[in-house]
């Protein structure tokens, strides 16, 4: 017989807990939920906390093979707070602060462990309160209400305490602390920063590593006078209002320092550690670039929304349009920054150096093992051989035409001879030499001399993914090549010899 349906229940039910064990989530996003509980309560309690003298308030997370402890010293838990502190979604009295959604403490110790203790002494009041969750008896049981245990206490003892046992899967492993630590030192670089929150995990307080921020004069006017390359923000949008910076990195960085870290209140959504935000239209897409390895910053969103979790902003399209409004205030001409951070050139360091020599012996081994050097000059010797063919090379590169405007270079002065030195790009398959010298004769004093580089040499598709069309480097370097052949040219024999080997050998590259 179909029944009469008058109510339907909205009750939460209690296996829902073991649903939250299942949600995706990062080890450091959850841990943070305690810190944001605890600096929320600071703030709180900030007044009375400040009659305490030399207070100092410290956070301290602790994790073992076994449990996982938080502690704070805090405001504590009211009694009022007290009352829904284990209700899902019942939210705070203050919506203002961090804990806004009254989630965090228990997604979070259920996320991490089956059984877990909540201890807490508020400012002011008299009982230090005690609750115990089990999650295998709430589940089992349909367990509504929890026992809390009190006792006595000094109006001036005040902490939260929370130890969660029976770790789940999703507890931090010890090969993970190292993240851990970096991802909250950079979730609250400004209140570890401003020296509101002393901050430890596993005993080591916490440090923000602060990128350093290019000082130097404009790519344009590399003569000219350094200016710190920081960018100031603060602009509205609609219902929303930007504020922080974005800056150029004095040192590129591929994905620690360079991107975006996003803030609300005070603390990182989006960009943490490693995991900063880079949006194309501000970064573009090219990972490599100088322009996605140098522009960082620092920016909070005033009036947008989170996730429960606080891993992302949730008002996708207007934080996009925002991203369009700070490349606009990037791009003025006025103070390039975008121009800065993609052409700004930096010197490499000794470590960089180093990464760089230990990449290229194992390219180098590589390489040789594919194609042994004996081989090469093996190539090279028949190619030598061959006269005919070289001075062919030579006659089809001078009638080669060039592709653009043809460089009228300056006129030097070596050896008590003067040179006018112009190039030519071209662009011939049918020639397989990189470049070539022509000597145009002497005219009033000055020997022309001509320098073509084939810019459909096989050497430029093999690392196009490299230059990207940016041939400056070897063009520099072929340029080095002839200066260094015509400013010998009465020492050394054979100049041109030297040049037809070099031609033959790139070839095998």
């Amino acid at each position: 017989m179909e029944k009469q349906i008058d109510h339907v229940s909205i009750e939460i039910k209690q296996a829902t807990f073991l649903i939250l064990r299942l949600l995706p989530n990062k080890v450091w996003n959850v841990l943070a939920e305690y810190v944001d509980n605890a600096l929320s309560s600071s703030r709180i309690d900030r007044n009375e906390l400040k009659k305490k003298g030399n207070y100092k308030f410290v956070v301290r997370i602790d994790v073992t093979d076994t449990q996982i402890k938080i502690y704070d010293n805090a405001g504590g838990i009211n009694s009022k707070e007290f009352e829904r502190a284990l209700e899902l979604a019942n939210l705070p009295t203050n919506k203002a602060e961090l804990n806004e959604f009254g989630m965090g403490m228990k997604t979070s110790s259920v996320w991490l462990g089956d059984l877990w203790t909540l201890r807490s002494a508020s400012i002011n009041e008299t009982m230090e309160r005690s609750v115990e969750f089990d999650l295998n008896k709430v589940v089992a049981n349909e367990i509504k209400s929890l026992k809390v245990k009190s006792v006595k206490k000094s109006k001036d003892l005040h902490f939260t305490e929370i130890i969660i046992k029976n770790l789940s899967d999703n507890a931090p492993s010890t090969y993970q602390f190292d993240k851990i630590k970096d991802h909250l030192s950079s979730i609250y670089r400004i209140p570890i920063r401003t020296r509101e929150m002393q901050l430890y995990f596993n005993g080591v307080l916490l440090e923000y590593e602060e990128p350093k921020i290019l000082k130097a004069a404009p790519y344009k006017s590399p003569t000219g006078k350094a200016i710190e390359w920081k960018y100031p923000i603060d602009f509205p949008l609609g219902k929303y209002r930007i504020k922080g910076y974005v800056g150029i990195l004095e040192k590129m960085s591929n994905n620690l320092h360079n991107g975006l870290s996003l803030f609300k209140k005070g603390r990182v959504i989006q960009g943490s550690h490693d995991e900063k935000y880079r949006p194309d239209v501000l970064f573009g897409k090219d990972p490599g670039s100088a322009l996605y390895k140098g522009l960082f910053g620092e920016l909070e969103l005033i009036g947008f929304e989170v996730t429960y979790n606080k891993g992302t902003f949730r008002d996708i399209d207007s934080l996009e349009k925002v991203m369009v409004e700070v490349k606009k205030l990037l791009s003025n001409p006025k103070n390039n920054f975008i121009g800065q951070a993609s052409n700004y050139s930096r010197s490499n360091t000794k470590q960089d150096n180093l990464k760089a020599a230990q990449k290229l012996i194992a390219s180098f081994k590589k390489e040789r093992k594919k194609a042994p050097l004996k081989e090469k000059i093996k190539q090279l010797a028949e190619a030598s051989k061959n006269k005919a063919q070289n001075k062919i090379n030579r006659e089809h590169f001078r009638k080669a035409k060039s592709i653009a405007p043809q460089i009228e270079g300056e006129i030097i002065e070596f050896g008590g001879k003067k040179f006018n030195l112009k190039w030519s790009p071209i662009s011939s398959s049918s020639i397989d030499s990189l470049f070539s010298i022509f000597d145009e004769g002497t005219k009033k004093g000055v020997n022309t001399i001509h320098y073509k580089i084939n810019l459909a040499h096989p050497f430029f598709s093999k690392y196009s993914k490299i230059f990207k069309n940016n041939y400056d480097p070897i063009k520099d370097l072929i340029e080095a090549f002839v200066i260094a052949e015509i400013t010998t040219a009465g020492v050394v024999k054979f100049g041109d010899k030297i040049r037809d080997n070099f031609n033959n050998y790139i070839k095998t590259i």
